[in-house]
């Protein structure tokens, strides 16, 4: 076999699939790493006093297939919580939800699933009227309902309630 002959069959082995994997295999097995890389990084960029971040997520309930999501950064936990409280909020008479965040979260983890507001009780009974019924009441809507009202010159209860935005009944 001549010389060149040779090559073209070194070049042909090389070329196949299963001689090329071996031969990686045999050069990876020679690597050597040292302490320093085999040491895991751990990236944790959290800073829990000097960088806390008060923030929440919504989004736009909208029939159409668009449905506009956006993060809101507050300066202050007061902020945070005016905003937090002072849902519902809507845009364009579409109701925006919103959604406790942190900015280690994946998008995926947000849960736009529940929305908070006002319901109101009209043409209440007047025996219903009474303090101790307001609550309960509004537990009929909502099993967890804390903050509730009367409205005395209107003559209705008003309840902050959470529905769920799939199944509101």
């Amino acid at each position: 076999m001549s010389s060149s002959e040779r090559v073209g069959e070194k070049a042909k082995e090389a070329m196949s699939p299963r001689a090329a994997r071996a031969r990686l295999e045999e050069q990876l097995g020679k690597l050597d790493i040292t302490d320093e890389e085999a040491t895991p990084l751990i990236l944790d960029d959290r800073d829990e006093v000097a960088n806390q971040k008060w923030m929440l997520a919504g989004k736009v309930l909208h029939r159409s297939v668009f449905h506009i999501q956006t993060i809101a950064e507050f300066a202050t936990q007061r902020d945070r919580e005016r905003v937090w409280e002072g849902s519902p909020w809507h845009v364009s008479n579409n109701a925006v939800i919103l959604s406790e965040f942190e900015d280690c979260m994946k998008p995926s983890e947000l849960k736009f699933d529940r929305l908070s507001l006002w319901a109101r009780v009209l043409n209440l009974p007047f025996n219903l009227r009474d303090k101790k019924w307001w609550k309960p009441i509004a537990q009929q809507i909502d099993k967890q309902a804390e903050e509730v009202q009367f409205d005395h010159v209107g003559g209705y209860l008003r309840a902050r309630v959470t529905i769920n935005v799939a199944n509101p009944s």
